[in-house]
């Protein structure tokens, strides 16, 4: 079982009741609540932190473009996409 979990593969909760002791599947099962609530939350953003997240996208994307410019020689173009991603960064 503990061969599967590091492979990244699921594991069945009846396997993992059968090798955990009382406590260690109920601090398992109540660590797992946790996280899917965590999760849950996670879901619904907030306006703010969504706008946040688009200019934080807007400039990753406009930090690539300029690695793709610079590594073409064209000097305008990624002087002009590394000051858009800046901007965005400063929003």
């Amino acid at each position: 079982m503990l061969h599967e979990l590091r492979r990244g593969e699921n594991v069945q909760n009846r396997p993992s009741a059968t090798w955990l002791t009382e406590v260690e599947y109920e601090s398992f099962e109540s660590d797992w609540e946790s996280q899917w609530q965590i999760r849950e939350e996670l879901k619904y953003k907030s306006g703010e932190l969504r706008r946040y997240g688009n200019k934080l996208d807007q400039a990753t994307f406009n930090d690539n473009k300029v690695e793709c410019f610079r590594k073409k020689g064209n000097k305008d173009k990624s002087t002009k996409f590394r000051n858009l991603s800046e901007s965005h960064c400063k929003k």
